[in-house]
């Protein structure tokens, strides 16, 4: 890790004036010029009387994408490197540690690198709807170029049960990926896909379910008590379903809101680390089957 990480900046100093101290942590894994446009949309937003930092945690780059966003440099924006690609739980929480620790933060948005806020009004409309609703945490509508929304990601709950349904079929999904039958799972996929655009559930607020992990943002309530943002014994894949169980058990207040949006790229980061379908595939269901596993010893433990 850098020094400045290890060591640690001198808290900022907020305006009195200021209503909230809002961070926006934003991983970034080789696409820089992603992690610049995600910047550049941030800025454009209404503060409204709030203070804004972002965090950048470069998560073990193997190009020059630490080099590159380290020479877009201006006030308030804060570039950590992890020194190595922790997987997408813990290189968040090194965000979240810097954010909760040294600069104080009220507000923690944590969002992909391929995300652009082009919705003016996501400060004040997240920091509105805390008044209203004081949720641990809030799912805004995120929506993809071709108009799909992923928020919310399912009205389930995370027992024990659907866990070992999801580890039934990520085992039959390594052993198709084993046989080869890659046509039949992107069948599937576009399937799935195509049943989800078609879903209008995005269009209401709803309450405890499972947000989509592309765009999560952490309260007062939640940063207040939680030492981490996500459950840091997973690398990849399943993040949310952590949250849901974590937020049942400590009956923490889960909001998805249709009134603050949010535009998502999709799967590049984990595309640039995959580029052909073979190892995509490898890559997955190794991190569905680790995931699920640390899941299921999770929920054992806390019911």
């Amino acid at each position: 890790m850098d020094d400045e990480l290890k060591n640690g900046y001198c808290k900022p100093k907020i305006s009195e004036t200021a209503q909230y101290h809002i961070t926006f942590l934003i991983l970034q894994f080789q696409i820089f010029e992603e992690t610049i446009n995600c910047i550049e949309t941030i800025l454009g937003l209404d503060k409204g009387n709030n203070e804004v930092d972002i965090v950048v945690v470069d998560n073990g780059s193997t190009n020059d994408a630490l080099k590159r966003i380290r020479e877009y440099d201006e006030n308030n924006i804060h570039i950590l490197s992890s020194g190595s690609n922790l997987g997408f739980a813990k290189g968040n929480n090194v965000g979240y540690d810097y954010a909760k620790d040294t600069l104080n933060t009220d507000f923690i948005v944590a969002i992909n690198s391929d995300t652009l806020l082009e919705d003016k009004n996501f400060i004040n409309g997240l920091v509105e709807i805390y008044h209203a609703e004081k949720y641990h945490l809030l799912g805004p509508d995120i929506i993809t170029n071709d108009g799909w929304h992923q928020n919310p990601l399912g009205d389930y709950e995370v027992n024990s049960l659907w866990i070992k349904k999801a580890r039934m079929l990520a085992f039959i999904g390594a052993l198709v990926r084993v046989l080869g039958v890659y046509a039949l799972i992107k069948l599937i996929k576009q399937n799935k896909q195509n049943i989800k655009g078609k879903d209008d559930r995005w269009n209401t607020t709803q309450y405890n379910i499972v947000l989509q992990g592309s765009a999560i943002i952490f309260s007062p309530l939640w940063i207040k008590d939680m030492p981490y943002a996500f459950y840091p014994e997973t690398h990849f894949y399943f993040e949310e379903h952590f949250l849901s169980i974590i937020c049942r058990h400590k009956s923490y207040k889960t909001v998805y809101s249709p009134d603050i949006k949010i535009k998502h790229l999709v799967a590049r980061t984990t595309s640039s680390q995959n580029k052909d379908f073979i190892k995509k595939l490898n890559f997955r269901y190794k991190n569905y089957i680790h995931s699920l596993k640390e899941l299921r010893k999770y929920n054992d433990m806390n019911n």
